[in-house]
């Protein structure tokens, strides 16, 4: 069985690396782990297409769960929280969806008029860094101010290493106080 990791990934990333792995694998199973809907329905249609057998199993809920608590303290600032393939050595970054990239919103709001255009931020999850195991775990204790003091950390830290500026310095400052005593 060969198994392809996806999650994290946009369409049509997964459906392209499945096809690919389909004609290289001949015949056997293949496994494609997905995070989102999308990919879920796509693959399905490439599997109708390809006339092979596609079966869906949910997992991760709690994965799911964790993301939603993270999502509800950042109501406003995010347009969702995902889990991340891409990140190795960080515990999370700060991406964009849709037409405004993050560039196109510093240089926005560099102009004469400093525009607040605001890109659909997403924010990412490395899922094998010891930080998200410490937000699991918080999560599973049933701490939900932890987890959340974790969302705005975790948050600020991404639009500092992008370099866009916090929404309040001190809120920030006060929550890594918070991780130290």
């Amino acid at each position: 069985m060969e198994q392809i990791d996806a999650r994290g990934q946009a369409c049509p990333l997964p459906v392209v690396r499945a096809k690919k792995a389909l004609s290289a694998m001949g015949e056997g199973v293949l496994e494609v782990l997905v995070d989102n809907e999308t990919a879920v329905h796509n693959l399905e249609a490439l599997a109708k297409t390809l006339k092979v057998e596609a079966v869906g199993e949910k997992r991760g809920e709690e994965r799911g769960e964790k993301r939603g608590e993270m999502q509800k303290t950042l109501d406003g600032k995010v347009k969702r929280v995902a889990v991340s393939a891409r990140l190795t050595d960080t515990p999370s970054c700060v991406t964009a969806e849709g037409p405004i990239t993050l560039e196109m919103e510093k240089i926005l709001a560099q102009g004469p008029d400093g525009e607040h255009v605001k890109s659909d931020r997403v924010l990412e999850l490395n899922a094998e860094h010891p930080v998200f195991k410490a937000v699991q775990k918080a999560f599973e204790e049933g701490d939900t101010e932890k987890v959340h003091l974790y969302a705005t950390v975790l948050y600020d830290q991404a639009l500092i290493t992008e370099g866009l500026p916090i929404d309040d310095p001190v809120e920030y400052t006060q929550a890594v106080y918070k991780f130290m005593a």
